[in-house]
């Protein structure tokens, strides 16, 4: 049996403390934007439905809330493929994909179509908490879409072709999984993969152009 050879680097101390203290400034980002419109969001009786009937069919599997989680091991993948100026470049679109989103959640607070499942099997503790810390009306866009495919796009181009297809195949898994724990619909998938499109494009022509706030060379 083959190992994969992997292009992941070693980071150094430098490295490290670069990516951490984006990290952390991202995360306080995020908690700041997303739980106050998830607050507001629920005191709001105005919630769109952004969903066709048959995803009301769409089956549910308690196991799949593992994958649905495994976005936070994705978070730390630039770590070992990205250098400074490239996580940057990571960290500004991921600030403006939170508060593009952020904005819709305001403007278009909506309310997922699914039935709350009545088993979870041996999940139940997981989500439990999943249901404490979220309101369900965070819908549109997916973030959990845009975050994913803004990761594996800085990724592919350093990646080898079997971590390509592994990453792929996460990619899927992850979106998969946003509608068979029923945490989304197709609709907020599909405005999650947008919102990344729209983002990179304006940040890859800002880095070409040499704008400031999108250049490289500033790490």
């Amino acid at each position: 049996m083959k190992l994969i050879h992997l292009t992941m680097k070693i980071p150094n101390r430098d490295e490290c403390f670069y990516f951490f203290s984006h990290l952390f400034v991202l995360t306080i980002l995020f908690c700041i934007f997303y739980g106050t419109t998830n607050y507001l969001a629920s005191q709001r009786t105005d919630h769109l439905e952004l969903y066709l009937n048959f995803e009301k069919n769409i089956p549910f599997f308690p196991s799949w809330i593992l994958i649905y989680f495994s976005i936070n091991l994705i978070f730390f993948l630039p770590l070992f493929y990205l250098h400074p100026m490239e996580m940057r470049l990571l960290s500004i679109c991921f600030s403006l994909i939170t508060i593009v989103a952020s904005i819709c959640f305001i403007l278009l607070p909506a309310r997922l179509g699914y039935l709350k499942p009545m088993s979870f099997s041996i999940f139940h503790s997981i989500y439990q908490f999943l249901y404490t810390i979220e309101y369900p009306h965070n819908l549109f866009p997916s973030l959990h879409v845009s975050y994913s495919a803004l990761i594996f796009r800085f990724l592919f181009p350093k990646a080898k072709r079997k971590e390509k297809f592994l990453f792929i195949v996460w990619f899927i898994l992850l979106v998969l999984s946003v509608l068979f724990t029923h945490q989304h619909h197709i609709f907020d998938i599909f405005s999650g993969l947008l919102l990344t499109y729209l983002v990179l494009k304006l940040a890859f022509y800002g880095e070409r152009k040499g704008w400031r706030f999108f250049r490289m060379d500033r790490a």
